[in-house]
């Protein structure tokens, strides 16, 4: 706890002012900053920090998330700071007050660049001046790989009567957002009274997701609602919401929400309107009660990834090593963001940079080699790291064993994979119980159901459970001189034990360092 509470700020130099006081009593350095937000997958550089705490506008929310998560906030005080921001910026918006304590909700009617009309339809009273629908996409990827099929089920869902709801949902680095983005410019003609877009920061390494009250007002100002005017109550904010595009054709693309309570007040209700989501998680509570319709996004086959390899690093780069880039994209997991880190990781001095970038992933590990060392939040790790930390303490505890399950030389990998019966073993948890620990890695893309009751992990994210678990097994007592407690009896099925300095690796040791042994 911390006597530094930004509900004090009413101007934007007194928010700063805390903000420097926050650190001070966190009694960090600019470079300790650095070392912890790096440590959570954010980037902190203390030049930042300073040209920060020196300036008295309002620092951008996701630098604000970093920062205060630097300190030692944790995601209840990160919210109470952005909410203060939000308070502040808004403030600093005077909006058209029609009487005293009342203001004007109605925006100004929306300027049809096409499509036909609609008669009276969001028309307005004579001597209001029109505004441009909001255009708000992000640009397109240069270069997106977009599903077809995919591109296709959106279609569908666009062309449904009603307010249509498409759920984007698939693992971290499968390239969800830039199927979205893509399929959404591509069907902006749909929409010809605009598209909205926000960006809910339910993934993003080093922030917290964004709050109801923020995500409404981003979507208000969008329509041409002076910020200051925006109900301070979320419902009655969304209320004003659905009234402003009840009558109008329009999309709304969220980007990066972590629950379906993140989405429904988000939604417009017009039956001309269609809303998208992208999500790790599966949201089927949306697909239950919304009548949303999952789109899911798997990895890319080993020719699509081989073209979208070309598209990063170039046609001459991969047509000079065929054989290279095909390893190259099955090392990659059809996964697009690693095939992005691994195009810019080659060495394009080298004679031949592919085969050198799979040596390097020979020598030092798939995570090492597509490390981006400038940009440590764009990485690979730092994407798994927030479905990582986003877990209960049982899926993270169950993630991790997965990590330690390894395959004998030669074994054909679903039947090497371990049953739900030996995990629950494993972990100490009755079978009905880690079913229901599995399913929740499942529904947030971490986990791969195989036949015959068995689990497992996609390789690069077996990768990093096993990290976590070397990593956690240095603060077990005995690990760092090897004196490690004896592995798991013989009779628990599939358990092949990980090794640590030398020594086997008791899974329960590693799990649960508190809990007695139990007997399986």
């Amino acid at each position: 706890m911390t006597d530094v509470d930004p509900a004090r700020a009413g101007t934007s130099e007194e928010y700063l002012l805390l903000l420097r006081q926050r650190r001070e009593v966190a009694g960090l350095s600019y470079r300790q900053l650095e070392r912890r937000a790096r440590r959570d997958g954010g980037s902190l550089p203390p030049s930042t920090v300073a040209t920060m705490l020196r300036r008295s506008t309002l620092p951008g929310p996701d630098l604000i998330a970093v920062y205060v998560r630097a300190c030692g906030g944790g995601t209840a005080e990160v919210a109470r700071w952005l909410a203060a921001r939000a308070r502040i910026a808004a403030a600093a918006v005077v909006p058209p007050a029609t009487e005293p304590g009342r203001v004007r909700l109605e925006p100004a009617p929306l300027h049809r660049e096409a499509g036909p009309a609609r008669g009276a339809e969001g028309g307005g009273g004579p001597g209001r001046a029109s505004v441009p629908p909001p255009r708000q996409l992000p640009p397109a990827i240069a270069m997106p790989v977009a599903s077809a099929r995919a591109c296709a089920e959106l279609d569908a869902v666009a062309d449904r009567c009603g307010s249509g709801l498409a759920i984007v949902t698939g693992p971290p680095g499968s390239g969800k957002s830039a199927v979205a983005v893509h399929w959404a410019h591509r069907a902006a003609d749909r929409f010809p009274d605009g598209q909205l877009y926000v960006d809910l920061r339910g993934h993003r390494p080093g922030t917290g997701p964004l709050s109801t009250a923020e995500a409404l007002t981003y979507l208000l100002v969008g329509l041409g609602v002076p910020a200051g005017a925006v109900p301070a109550d979320d419902a009655q904010a969304a209320a004003v919401f659905r009234s402003l595009v009840a009558d109008r054709r329009m999309l709304v693309l969220l980007d990066g929400a972590v629950c379906a309570e993140q989405i429904r007040l988000l939604r417009p209700g017009g039956p001309d309107t269609c809303t998208v989501v992208t999500s790790r998680d599966s949201l089927v509570g949306l697909a239950v009660h919304d009548a949303g319709r999952p789109v899911r996004i798997g990895p890319l086959d080993r020719e699509a990834s081989v073209r979208l390899l070309a598209r990063a690093a170039g046609d001459r780069v991969v047509a000079a090593e065929p054989g290279a880039a095909r390893s190259l994209a099955d090392r990659c997991e059809g996964l697009p963001l690693a095939l992005r880190i691994a195009a810019a990781a080659l060495d394009t001095g080298a004679r031949n940079p592919i085969a050198g970038l799979l040596d390097r992933m020979r020598g030092e590990g798939r995570l090492d080699a597509l490390e981006l060392h400038s940009d440590g939040s764009a990485g690979l790790e730092a994407a798994f790291a927030c479905s990582y930390r986003a877990l209960d303490v049982p899926q993270q505890r169950m993630f991790t064993l997965l990590g330690l399950w390894t395959e004998p030389p030669g074994t054909d990998p679903a039947q090497a994979a371990p049953t739900v019966p030996a995990l629950a073993a494993a972990a100490g948890l009755t079978v009905a119980r880690a079913r229901a620990v599995l399913r929740g890695l499942a529904d947030v893309h971490l986990l791969v159901r195989l036949p015959g009751d068995r689990c497992a992990l996609p390789g690069l994210l077996h990768d990093y459970a096993l990290r976590l678990a070397h990593e956690e097994s240095a603060t077990v007592p005995g690990a760092a001189s090897g004196a490690v407690p004896p592995p798991l009896p013989a009779g628990v099925p599939g358990i092949v034990p990980g090794v640590v300095s030398g020594a086997p690796l008791d899974i329960r040791r590693v799990l649960f360092p508190s809990r007695p042994a139990a007997r399986v």
